[in-house]
């Protein structure tokens, strides 16, 4: 226990007790400001690298401007490069899956695009065209469609089974005509 003995004791105590409470109070405010920047300088990390984490964490949002089926590519950090193209691994989907009617019907069209060429008849906005002239909107150097035969029949076989699941309610949906003659209408 600590005696006061005079009036000038007390002053200096009680401005000792309130320097050393400011000195904290401080101490504390500054610690508080670094931890604050320390946050500010790691957002800015952080929002610089979120497009990144994104497309790890979701993936590669870019879809097939003929199937429209999203790419499965696990993208590296040199885009444009040859490895670096979009591509769906795992197969190009039957144009029906994306709601693509046979020109002049309401005919779901079951053609894909490896077999696509540059006079393949396409209509868009009730025009009728050729793949050749509409690829040219779409950046088709930035997709692959290469693929080994035998892995292709696999992958097609794949969504031939899912269409005979799901192929009547997409069809439902966007008011076409359903049917299961895989490759016969050649989009023409």
């Amino acid at each position: 226990m600590i005696v006061i003995q005079n009036e000038e004791d007390t002053k200096t105590s009680r401005l000792s007790i309130l320097l050393r409470c400011l000195s904290q109070s401080l101490g504390k405010i500054v610690a508080t400001l670094d931890q604050r920047t320390s946050n500010i300088s790691n957002l800015a990390i952080v929002q610089k690298e979120k497009p990144r984490y994104k497309i790890e964490a979701v993936g590669c949002l870019a879809k097939c401007p003929k199937c429209h089926r999203i790419c499965d590519v696990e993208h590296n950090d040199k885009p444009g490069s040859p490895d670096d193209l979009h591509a769906c691994h795992r197969g190009h989907q039957h144009f029906g899956f994306a709601g693509i009617k046979i020109y002049g019907t309401t005919k779901v069209s079951l053609d894909h695009c490896t077999n696509q060429t540059d006079e393949s008849r396409w209509m868009k906005n009730d025009t009728r065209t050729t793949w050749g002239e509409l690829k040219k909107e779409y950046p088709m150097n930035e997709w692959t469609y290469s693929g080994i035969l035998d892995d292709l029949a696999i992958k097609l076989g794949k969504f031939k089974q899912a269409w005979k699941f799901v192929g009547k309610a997409i069809c439902d949906r966007k008011n076409l005509d359903y049917h299961e003659d895989f490759g016969k209408d050649r989009n023409e």
